[in-house]
């Protein structure tokens, strides 16, 4: 991290002192066993210059597909504009963990989490629009073409937990 600039430094929010039970403080950050991979991510992506290539005039739109519990996306949150979303694409029960996360720890970012008697494909745009994270279950991939372009697409670990059917 020697040569990239501290907005892109990876750090867990510690919102209960329990939550230091994860890993370890360093320089008054938490430091968990996944965060590693995280940064090296986030370095990678600095020194490729792709922060350079989503920070311009327009909304930009970032895909994560298999989110987790949302450590990425709460990184890409500090790190791109107010105007840009971050899309999840995960299993139904993942984002709701993502969705708690991501909530607990970005209070001034607002979060949709798909709900089917409501969801309406054809107006992705405009939640894209108002939300800063929208999480969608993986049969509503398709949808994003809806929303296009989509700057950044992203994939950590995570597909090595899925049935064949569901990579598919």
């Amino acid at each position: 991290t020697d040569d990239t600039p501290l907005i892109y430094h990876y750090s867990e929010p510690i919102s209960d002192p329990i939550i230091r039970n994860i890993g370890v403080e360093i320089q008054g950050k938490l430091v968990p066993r996944d965060a590693l991979a995280y940064q090296m991510t986030l370095s990678n992506l600095f020194n490729l210059g792709v922060f350079k290539t989503i920070k311009n005039d327009t909304p930009n739109r970032v895909l994560e597909i298999g989110a987790g519990y949302g450590a990425l996306a709460h990184q890409f949150g500090r790190i791109l504009g107010e105007n840009d979303t971050y899309f999840i694409i995960d299993l139904p029960e993942i984002l709701f963990w993502s969705a708690a996360y991501l909530t607990v720890n970005n209070p001034n970012n607002s979060v949709y989490l798909y709900d089917p008697s409501t969801y309406d494909p054809h107006n992705l745009p405009k939640i894209a629009d108002k939300y800063r994270f929208v999480l969608l279950p993986y049969w509503r991939l398709w949808d994003m073409t809806a929303v296009r372009p989509i700057d950044l697409v992203l994939n950590m670990i995570s597909f090595q937990e899925m049935r064949l059917a569901q990579v598919e």
